[in-house]
């Protein structure tokens, strides 16, 4: 039998040492990203066919020291994650507008300023939720996308366009964070895309184009309104 040397099974012993702590810093360096490979959120967008994203309510002010109320269509955004990992500081973001030319096309509206979109139901009109602090797993959120409010009591509200001041003609509203001197979140009737960006702290963002349609006619009939004179989709 061959004799034991300690000089070479102890250099041996050396390098296995060496190679487990090199492996160990590896591991702790690259933690995170060993676990977003096998637990991470995902996002998902949609606008479901229901009167949960898409509907009709009533909201009330005061004008001339009364009390009035006026009937309002919201265009929500219904935003899920599918993933295994809970997605924090989530934000939906227009980095672009387009309005829908004659011949078809889209063309960019240069004037709009790009901005985040605000979650609903939360915030306040001072304070709006524009970074939602999470969305667990297997959870939704809706964020605002735009309103139509009854044409009788635009100016009063302060969304009326200077060519549509004083007629009859319904006006989009996108509900982004901070609405602008500009008026540049007021839409006139038409046809426009909205490029999203769509993105938490802890995940890459994605890119989603939303389209929203309407002829600037009024209808109380949710129905009517809803089917054929105004609507909001996924479209990319």
């Amino acid at each position: 039998m061959e004799k034991f040397d300690v000089a070479i099974w102890g250099t041996v012993g050396q390098w296995i040492s060496i190679t487990a702590t090199f492996m160990v810093a590896v591991i702790a360096l690259l933690k995170e990203e060993i676990i977003r490979t096998f637990r991470h959120s995902d996002l998902r967008i949609a606008i479901r066919p229901n009167s949960s994203d898409c509907h009709k309510t009533t909201i009330y002010f005061n004008y001339e020291n009364r009390p009035r109320s006026s009937g309002i269509y919201y265009f929500r955004l219904w935003v899920e994650n599918v993933g295994s990992l809970r997605a924090e500081k989530v934000q939906v973001f227009i980095a672009k507008l387009e309005k829908k030319r004659l011949d078809n096309t889209f063309e960019e509206v240069r004037s709009f300023l790009p901005m985040n979109l605000r979650w609903s139901q939360s915030g306040g009109t001072d304070k709006p939720e524009v970074f939602a602090d999470g969305i667990s797993s297997r959870m939704g959120k809706h964020c605002d996308i735009a309103h139509i409010v009854s044409p009788f009591w635009k100016s009063v509200l302060g969304e009326s366009l200077p060519s549509e001041e004083e007629n009859a003609t319904a006006v989009c509203a996108l509900e982004v964070e901070v609405p602008t001197n500009t008026r540049t979140h007021l839409l006139a009737p038409g046809t426009y895309r909205l490029a999203l960006r769509i993105a938490a702290s802890n995940t890459k963002p994605i890119e989603r184009v939303l389209e929203i349609g309407f002829t600037g006619e009024w209808s109380d009939d949710e129905t009517l309104m809803l089917n054929q004179k105004a609507y909001a989709k996924v479209v990319g």
